[in-house]
């Protein structure tokens, strides 16, 4: 989803902000490198990088592997 005003960030400040807990998995263009500190405090659980709008190439194995990361994190694994 892209999301011009507000922000990405924003969005999840305001969801943080309202006791928001749940996984986060953000798509991250080229020219949001210096904004990754910010996600990272807000609780961004895994970064999808390289996507450039419109005319940029979106991995679909990288989206899905990050989700499947991100979701084992939250469920302890059987022994």
């Amino acid at each position: 989803m892209y999301v011009a005003a507000p922000n990405g960030l924003e969005v999840l400040r305001k969801l943080r902000a309202q006791n928001y807990k749940g996984k986060v998995v953000a798509l991250a263009g080229m020219s949001v490198s210096s904004l990754m500190p910010q996600a990272f405090q807000l609780g961004v659980d895994q970064v999808i990088g390289g996507f450039q709008g419109w005319g940029g190439t979106l991995n679909l194995d990288q989206v899905e592997s990050a989700i499947t990361m991100t979701l084992r994190s939250e469920f302890p694994t059987r022994i």
